[in-house]
């Protein structure tokens, strides 16, 4: 709680000096400000943060690892041939906060031929369309993307996973990092 100096009641002379002391501990109590010392009620907006959002993995396995016995010789699963979904789920967001996609991560274990990724949210395909996947990290992102996220979502936006290729692959796993409001 804010304190002043000096107290005043009615009928006493007040001193500038006084008055003055009273304003510097009020400016000093204003520029002090910070989060251990807000209360838990203050009101803030998400706007009013200087970092207000967090990143969010949400990870799914789109290839099993191995369907062999061994991990040393993976056995690869033959790609479709055309573009099949072979995820698909909802994005959830708070009434009034903002989401979005940041970038998308695409591991794979093994992969011959060609092999390919969709990731379709909110009906808009990201990244232009398939993506070719190579064994290895892949990605779908911008140069700073939590400062230029892929594309923004609502509540209830579908997210669709396509694969399709000439190829195989084995321990496909994408992990779709959202960009998500702290509060509204």
């Amino acid at each position: 709680m804010t304190a002043v100096t000096f107290t005043f009641s009615a009928g006493t002379t007040i001193d500038p000096t006084e008055v003055n002391q009273n304003f510097a501990d009020l400016v000093a109590a204003v520029d002090s400000i910070d989060t251990d010392n807000l209360r838990d009620d203050a009101g803030l907006k998400s706007t009013q943060l200087a970092d207000r959002y967090s990143l969010v993995p949400m990870p799914f396995i789109l290839v099993p690892f191995d369907s062999g016995a061994t991990y040393a010789a993976p056995t690869a699963f033959t790609m479709p041939a055309a573009a099949t979904t072979v995820y698909e789920a909802v994005f959830r967001v708070g009434s009034g906060k903002r989401a979005s996609i940041a970038a998308v991560e695409i591991d794979v274990q093994t992969t011959s031929g060609t092999a390919a990724i969709t990731v379709i949210a909110g009906g808009s395909t990201l990244a232009g369309g398939a993506q070719t996947l190579v064994a290895g990290r892949n990605f779908i992102a911008n140069t700073d993307p939590v400062a230029n996220p892929q594309l923004a979502i609502a509540d209830l936006d579908a997210l669709q996973l396509q694969m399709s290729g000439a190829g195989s692959c084995s321990g496909v796993v994408v992990v779709v990092w959202l960009k998500e409001e702290l509060v509204s």
